[in-house]
Formats: structure tokens, sequence, C-alpha cells
């Protein structure tokens, strides 16, 4: 229904798609990245993450002490 809608609106015209925290998950959410002018805003979950998966070549650092390691990626999110 989401996409149907987007498909008749002017791409230039801003889009913000109000839902409960059970739809900022799946495909409801990706649809943010489908469409450049589409956000959404929901209250989401404790449980809901906020980032993509690292890249393949994500680079980990040893810390001076520890045995554990560590890395930095910006994350950016619309909600």
């Amino acid at each position: 229904m989401v996409r149907h809608a987007l498909d008749n609106i002017d791409p230039d015209r801003q889009v913000f798609l109000l839902c409960e925290s059970w739809y900022i998950k799946g495909c409801v959410a990706r649809l943010v990245n489908e469409y450049q002018n589409l956000d959404i805003i929901c209250n989401a979950r404790i449980d809901s993450v906020l980032y993509d998966l690292p890249p393949e070549d994500f680079e980990l650092e040893t810390p001076k002490a520890g045995d554990w390691k560590i890395g930095v990626r910006p994350v950016l999110t619309k909600l």
C-alpha cells in the first residue's frame, strides 16, 4: 500500500510514514532506503537495531589493555 501511494506522489514531495513500533522492523523500515522522499516516524522498541551489519572490510583494533577488539562506525538513522 505504501509503495502504491509513493509511486503516485511527486518524488520531490517529502512524505512521512507514521506507525507503531511493530512496523519499524522488516519490510516497512526498508522502504525508507527505497524512496529518497520517505521518512518514518515511530516509537522504536527497546530491542530494535538502528544500524546495518558492518561491511566485510570493517577493521577491528586491539586496545592496549585487554583481550577484546573495538571498532567504530558512524551510524545514521532517519528515526
